[in-house]
């Protein structure tokens, strides 16, 4: 529970407002992200398939490339080491595929285990063999690991009140 209070705090102060995709000069927010988690920079996330397994695939292309735009570039940018590059891109990728797919007609919530399974499909050899160097600065963890952090950001796309972060509600 401590975890999952944890996670929808986090999503609460990137997604705490609407934006008009400017640049809020009182909150810097832009289209609902905040602009520490890279919501007001060129070239956001962007998601058109209407279900979550089409969201899951446009998310694992684009968070392939992504991923290893900042693995492969400097090890600091604008402040940030790539870990924090990382954990702000998984924040980023999540916030704005929630906003798509509660933008929808109905709302979509996902399994989020089938989300990560359909989205690491679209992953590269090159980004699983290297994305654990990265999840912290200078420790080398597991895929594994990377995987877990990453799944536990992507609850906010489950149902709420399902229990499990990220399992869907009982029937």
């Amino acid at each position: 529970m401590r975890r999952l209070a944890g996670v929808v705090l986090s999503f609460g102060l990137i997604v705490g407002g609407c934006g008009t995709g400017t640049p809020s000069a009182t909150s810097g927010i832009c289209d609902g992200v905040a602009a520490e988690m890279g919501g007001c920079e060129a070239n956001q996330p962007t998601f058109t398939a209407d279900t979550c397994d089409g969201v899951a695939v446009e998310f694992g292309d684009q968070y392939d490339r992504r991923a290893l735009h900042v693995i492969d570039g400097p090890a600091i940018q604008n402040g940030q080491s790539r870990a924090s590059q990382l954990t702000a891109l998984n924040a980023l990728m999540a916030t704005r595929a929630l906003i798509h797919l509660s933008g929808l007609r109905p709302a979509r919530t996902c399994d989020v285990d089938v989300f990560v399974t359909d989205l690491e499909a679209r992953l590269s050899t090159g980004l699983k063999s290297r994305i654990g160097d990265f999840l912290y600065d200078g420790t080398t963890r597991p895929y594994a690991e990377w995987r877990a952090s990453l799944r536990q950001v992507l609850t906010v796309l489950a149902p709420q009140g399902s229990g499990d972060p990220g399992q869907p509600a009982a029937a």
